[in-house]
């Protein structure tokens, strides 16, 4: 997985931002060809409510005095907000390590695809053009999977 090292603009109407993460999905291999897709997610969260019990002191004869608490507890998750279909020759893809594939590749590949892109003018129709906020390969970095637990880690909402 890799990231926008700045927040990108989502919806400018609505003066949405937010930091972009890209990842790769639903690999295949068919007739000398890498097909997977290029998703990109932002990082959403889901407010969900516990109800806990606690000991609030103690009564007179010893015993614990119990009071229900609700607390909110912040639950992130990586929302998908497009999807694009990546193809590539195995040569061109694995390059001198076509025997020894290594899927460690797709995120080198995807900063590749990006920057390429960018740095082409399109000719075609303007409604296919694909964008990428004119993304350099400075401008993401790749996630960790360490990172990405991190992300993911619930936390109480005070």
């Amino acid at each position: 997985m890799i990231r926008t090292k700045q927040p990108q603009v989502l919806d400018a109407l609505n003066r949405v931002s937010a930091v972009a993460y890209i990842e790769a999905e639903n690999r295949r291999e068919p007739d000398g060809v890498v097909i997977f897709d290029t998703v990109f997610k932002v990082l959403d969260i889901e407010l969900r409510e516990k109800i806990e019990n606690v000991v609030v002191g103690q009564n007179d004869e010893g015993g614990d005095i119990i009071e229900q608490q609700v607390k909110t507890f912040a639950h992130p998750y990586f929302k998908t907000i497009y999807t694009r279909e990546a193809r590539y020759k195995k040569s061109t893809f694995y390059g001198p390590y076509i025997n020894n594939p290594n899927p460690s590749q797709y995120d080198d590949v995807m900063i590749a695809q990006i920057e390429f892109t960018n740095t082409r003018d399109w000719t075609g129709n303007e409604l296919q053009k694909v964008y990428y906020w004119n993304l350099t390969a400075n401008d993401l970095e790749k996630v960790t999977d360490e990172e990405v637990a991190q992300l993911l880690t619930p936390y109480e909402v005070v």
